[in-house]
């Protein structure tokens, strides 16, 4: 397993904006506190944070400015062989 970044860039200050993307990115990091702390430094889930308008352009160029007042960043663990899950589960 490994991080895999996502970005998405919000919109406004109601639900689409920075703050409710801050709250949800809290939320996110208390259910998958166990799988933030890894033994193996490179497998450990960053905590996601809320980015800047111009972080956001940065990391997604040629995104139409329209509206955006920044963006949120986070992680999930990208499995790179999951037959050996599925079998380890079986």
């Amino acid at each position: 397993i490994r991080p895999l970044k996502f970005v998405i860039p919000t919109f406004g200050h109601a639900t689409r904006g920075p703050e409710a993307f801050f709250v949800a990115l809290k939320l996110y990091d208390l259910l998958t506190v166990a799988e933030t702390k890894s033994a193996i430094p490179q497998q450990a889930i960053p905590s996601g944070q809320v980015i800047s308008k111009r972080e956001c352009l940065d990391l997604i160029p040629g995104l139409e400015l329209r509206g955006i007042t920044g963006g949120a960043v986070w992680y999930d663990g990208q499995m790179l062989d999951s037959d050996r899950v599925l079998l380890e589960c079986v």
